[in-house]
């Protein structure tokens, strides 16, 4: 499957940009007019069509940004370099650290020095929100759920795992984060920490993407936000696009749901039904979700011939 059907699939993205010529642009609010959705939404698309490859874009000052389809040998890049952005934020820690003062281990308060390291293994998109999956480090689990519970946004927080001082939490938030903004440029956000009082928060993005732009995105959220570092990653772009083009949303989501929400960790951290409810969907829906999405995934490894059939 070409990357432009899978786009068209999932929004029409594609079919926007075949009724004109390569190289012809279409400004931001022209696009939504054509997919019948808000300019947020848009540009959301658009950004992960640029970060694919599919589209191609530039800003011009005062008259917003225009968009176009690359002509041909003008395709995706061909290597997987990302750019790694670091952003720390007092205002950001602001009700982490007033949730965990108001539920202190025997009557002790936070000290505004404790660390307590918190990665984010995936960020699983659901109706009216998102699962977030979080391995954290320097607090107790029940300290850590009982927090969670009371920051704002968060509607529920499940305790997956423990090992040792590690612990493994799925949480859901409802509306919209500083994790959608990465998305919307094609990236993802890696992890996270609180530190000194701050917090800072790790993503990628695609090598192309004005990481000034990024910026002054994050900081229309969080006006205090800094950049404190950038560096250059690398990920295996085979897998990405399999997840990408090969899977239905639903189909990714209960994947991802149950791949961090350990579904199929031995033993079990989560049942089936702990996963649908979490995603709100059915069991029976989350089962037909997940064969599909697995079966495409064994496709793709043991049936080359099949591989353009899915």
């Amino acid at each position: 499957m070409e990357s432009g059907e899978g786009e068209r699939r999932r929004g029409g993205l594609g079919d926007v940009f075949e009724r004109v010529a390569p190289g012809e642009p279409l400004s931001t609010a022209e696009v939504a007019r054509h997919l019948a959705v808000d300019e947020h939404e848009a540009t959301r698309r658009l950004r992960a069509a640029a970060a694919a490859g599919s589209v191609r874009s530039k800003a011009f000052p005062g008259a917003g940004r225009a968009w176009w389809r690359p002509a041909d040998g003008e395709g995706a890049p061909t290597d997987d370099a990302l750019v790694e952005v670091e952003y720390r934020s007092t205002a950001l820690a602001t009700p982490f650290l007033d949730a965990f003062e108001a539920v202190p281990p025997e009557g002790e308060t936070v000290p505004t020095d404790a660390r307590i390291d918190a990665t984010i293994e995936s960020v699983v998109p659901v109706r009216d929100g998102m699962l977030q999956y979080y391995t954290a480090r320097g607090v107790s689990p029940k300290r850590y759920l009982a927090a969670l519970r009371t920051v704002p946004g968060v509607s529920r927080a499940r305790l997956l795992s423990t090992d040792g001082d590690r612990v493994r939490v799925e949480v859901r938030i409802d509306g919209d984060d500083l994790t959608n903004l990465f998305e919307a440029f094609g990236g993802w956000v890696t992890g996270g920490a609180l530190l000194d009082g701050t917090v800072r928060i790790r993503g990628t993005v695609p090598k192309a993407t004005d990481v000034a732009e990024v910026t002054d995105t994050v900081r229309e959220w969080v006006p205090d936000a800094e950049l404190t570092s950038t560096r250059a990653v690398y990920t295996p772009r085979a897998v990405r696009d399999l997840v990408n083009e090969r899977l239905s949303d639903q189909q990714r989501a209960a994947l991802e749901a149950a791949y961090y929400g350990g579904y199929f960790a031995v033993p079990r951290d989560s049942t089936g039904e702990d996963i649908a409810t979490a995603l709100g969907i059915t069991r029976q829906t989350f089962n037909h979700h997940l064969r599909l999405a697995e079966l495409a995934v064994v496709r793709q490894l043991f049936d080359a011939t099949e591989r353009d059939a899915l």
